[in-house]
């Protein structure tokens, strides 16, 4: 199996977060999640190579140190969405340089992604024959289920589109996970939903962020494969830089600190209810480092 990862401009990358999160501060937190990823996809077993599309710098830079293949980003016709046209390319540069395989297509701003997940899914791709694999789709949901986070086909999915005259096979972005059924319907491939928690929780807002930090979308009772949670650079940079003293600060606003202990502790908290946690409106960056300077809060990790 060869994983293709698309990777954004890092410089503009999680512009969501930009009410917690200076810019360079959101540069830094993208380029530590892309890392964390790559290890783990290099030290994956089944992972066989990997594919970077990105025209930024640093994504050169990681491509060298992670010994992965680096594609340009193509052009763009008109009507075309960027991250669609990445995927597509990235897909055929393995067809061109390995044919006939799985590809792995996952973002990058995975956190809790890990090497037993990663093994999961190749499992289960290994469980079907070879005319399966070439009629069958992995999909796994963002934890809202309404995205697609990562998506294992066969190489040989990439010609069917032109022969049935179908249009894109890849729908990443709004809405994907819908448009993606509707799309493996119309071309007769059967969609296999695979539940990962850890890999159902991608990293867009403040709350996304305060779920990876607390670690609740990492340890599933019955579906996620159980590995000792490292201290991965996304968590090794936010405590450098006192991020979860902010959100913190942000959520205990709305919430008092006991309740939120005994919820956490408990496992009552899911982390599709942070959402209505937070403040409608969050604090400005210079307020809430203002706060952090002046209050002896505790760490949410």
């Amino acid at each position: 199996m060869w994983a293709v990862l698309p990777l954004k401009d890092f410089v503009s990358a999680k512009r969501r977060l930009s009410g917690v999160l200076s810019a360079v501060e959101r540069r830094r937190v993208f380029h530590a999640m892309v890392e964390d990823v790559l290890t783990t996809l290099v030290e994956a077993p089944s992972i066989e190579g990997v594919v970077i599309v990105s025209s930024d710098p640093t994504a050169s830079m990681l491509a060298d140190r992670y010994d992965a293949q680096l594609l340009d980003e193509p052009k763009l016709v008109r009507g075309s969405e960027p991250l669609n046209v990445a995927v597509s390319a990235g897909c055929n540069k393995v067809l061109e340089l390995v044919g006939d395989t799985d590809i792995l297509v996952l973002h990058a701003d995975l956190p809790d992604i890990s090497v037993g997940e990663i093994e999961r899914i190749a499992s289960s791709r290994q469980r079907l024959d070879a005319p399966q694999r070439h009629q069958r789709v992995l999909l796994v949901t963002d934890r809202h289920r309404t995205g697609t986070n990562v998506l294992a086909l066969h190489s040989s999915l990439l010609n069917k589109t032109v022969q049935k005259d179908n249009g894109e096979l890849f729908h990443f972005g709004y809405d994907s996970n819908e448009k993606h059924h509707q799309s493996f319907a119309a071309l007769d491939i059967q969609v296999d939903q695979f539940e990962s928690p850890a890999l159902a929780a991608d990293i867009d807002t403040a709350a996304d962020l305060m779920a990876f930090l607390l670690g609740i979308n990492y340890a599933d009772k019955k579906n996620t494969v159980r590995n000792q949670r490292r201290e991965s650079r996304l968590i090794k940079y936010c405590k450098e830089a006192s991020i979860g003293q902010r959100l913190q600060m942000m959520w205990m606003m709305e919430i008092d600190e006991s309740d939120l202990e005994r919820k956490v502790n408990g496992g009552l908290v899911e982390s599709t209810e942070i959402d209505k946690m937070l403040p409608s409106e969050a604090l400005s960056h210079a307020q809430a480092l203002a706060l952090a300077d002046n209050n002896d809060l505790i760490y949410l990790m």
